[in-house]
């Protein structure tokens, strides 16, 4: 398992990206744990990531989020990369250069879309078409191919009620393949057994995910992100994954507290000796929890 060691500004001299090799686009994900992606990097480097001189808020009143640097431990050739919304200056540093520290809170909320099935092309289109009018994209990622993410500022949707007087934040969504015989699979990279724990939850298996995500987390960044979430889940006939538990009253309490909809519980491997809980839930279910006092997504 890759460990995360530290998040820091980078204050060590950026080396040749070379040994790295070609990195996909992991973005935004609530299991920041077991977001690992393959590296040609030698056992014992260090990936670093330093957003771009041009990475700033893209217009008055809006921000792009975090834009902390990040340090990662790498083992058994593989790098780890946390929620970032552009991976443009992945470089290899050595070893000698890790700092000291524990991971701490950074970026906003995440959460996974499960669906049936892989979305048809037409389908994709069709969001596309739909987030063109409900966001503004971000540096034209708008015309990439979903499984590399798409990055916008979503639109306050009138359903919410009035808009908070700070602006957007940078948001995304991205679309990634569930093989159940993968070793690790999905925007979670989730294994083979925790998939089987989802299967067995669900009641069936999940062959696609969305995971969608905003990098700030103010009130109204949760708000958007829950109202996405259920309109994704809504439209593809997906469940939520908000990769993580809510605390909520027993179930026979629900309708006294105006709570309704489906929520099951599933786990996933943090370790050979560890498991996590997450709640799996419908649209109906997470429309009505925007709705109580305590509403959050989960970090």
């Amino acid at each position: 398992m890759v460990k995360v060691i530290a998040v820091v500004p980078v204050t060590v001299p950026v080396h040749s990206a070379a040994g790295c090799g070609s990195l996909p686009r992991t973005l935004g994900s609530s299991h920041a744990s077991s977001l690992v992606s393959s590296c040609a990097a030698p056992a014992g480097t260090l990936a670093c990531y330093r957003p771009p001189d041009e990475f700033l808020p893209a217009r008055s009143g809006r921000t792009t989020g975090d834009r902390s640097s990040m340090v990662f431990s790498e083992t058994r050739a593989s790098c780890i990369i946390i929620t970032t919304p552009c991976l443009k200056c992945f470089t290899c540093l050595p070893s000698s250069h890790a700092p000291q520290g524990i991971l701490r809170d950074m970026g906003g909320p995440a959460a996974g879309v499960l669906l049936h099935r892989v979305p048809e092309d037409y389908e994709i289109l069709e969001l596309q078409t739909w987030l063109a009018t409900t966001a503004e994209f971000y540096d034209g990622s708008g015309d990439a191919d979903l499984r590399e993410g798409w990055e916008f500022f979503l639109n306050w949707p009138p359903t919410l009620g009035n808009e908070p007087p700070e602006g957007p934040c940078l948001g995304g969504v991205q679309m990634s393949i569930i093989d159940p015989e993968a070793e690790f699979s999905g925007s979670s990279h989730l294994s083979q057994a925790d998939w089987a724990r989802y299967r067995q939850a669900l009641g069936w298996m999940p062959t696609c995910e969305l995971a969608a995500w905003i990098n700030c987390r103010r009130p109204r960044d949760h708000m958007l992100l829950g109202w996405f979430c259920a309109e994704l889940a809504t439209r593809f006939d997906g469940m939520i994954d908000l990769g993580g538990t809510l605390s909520l009253p027993n179930r026979d309490e629900w309708s006294r507290v105006g709570l309704a909809g489906r929520l099951v519980k599933a786990t996933y491997s943090i370790d050979a000796d560890r498991v996590a809980q997450v709640h799996l839930v419908d649209p109906d279910f997470l429309r009505a929890w925007m709705l109580q006092p305590r509403f959050h997504m989960i970090k």
